[in-house]
């Protein structure tokens, strides 16, 4: 009898260890033919729609994100500068553009544990409001381990992510998601 129920014991936690790999690997290399590319910045057109899988809610809560409808909100995000490269925490890089066609705009920078990176300004992000502006109404910020001055948002030395979000954007931006004009993410300088 203890012989069955130690049997019965093993086989109930393979099962369980193997449906639970499945799920995880499921979730993590869950890729989409709804991904859409704007230069270095990726979005998935499903992100708070109903239209959304288990696998990507899945991801979304993973990640720490607290998606909003896409009535309200679209998220980019980028891993990589407009050159194709990974972004690396010990360069410095600077990101270049214009207003995005939203009424409101972050760029905010996630370590690869998706928390914000502690600096001791305790800045996490530039905004529509908060970013100093060029002559031409453009902004210019760098992205660095190191504080800079001006607009800055800090890196980790271990990798980083940077994620836009606009909150309501027009109509004519959502009709060109790939094209629309969004920052240029340009490697600057490395340690």
């Amino acid at each position: 009898m203890i012989s069955f129920l130690l049997r019965l014991a093993g086989a109930t936690l393979s099962a369980l260890a193997l449906g639970l790999g499945f799920i995880w690997l499921s979730v993590a290399s869950a890729g989409s033919a709804f991904t859409i590319e704007n230069g270095p910045w990726q979005t998935d057109t499903r992100i708070g729609s109903a239209a959304s899988s288990w696998t990507l809610r899945a991801q979304i809560a993973l990640g720490g994100l607290f998606a909003l409808k896409q009535s309200e909100t679209l998220y980019y995000s980028a891993s990589r500068d407009s050159a194709g490269e990974t972004l690396d925490g010990s360069c410095v890089y600077r990101i270049e553009g214009v207003d995005p066609d939203a009424r409101w705009w972050s760029i905010t920078s996630y370590a690869h544990d998706n928390f914000l990176i502690p600096n001791p300004r305790g800045i996490y992000s530039i905004s529509k409001t908060s970013v100093g502006r060029n002559a031409d109404g453009g902004f210019l910020a760098r992205v660095s381990h190191q504080p800079l001055d001006g607009n800055w948002i800090p890196a980790d030395k271990n990798g980083f992510v940077l994620m836009i979000r606009l909150y309501q954007p027009t109509e004519a931006f959502r009709a060109a998601l790939a094209t629309a004009p969004l920052p240029r993410i340009t490697k600057e300088s490395c340690q």
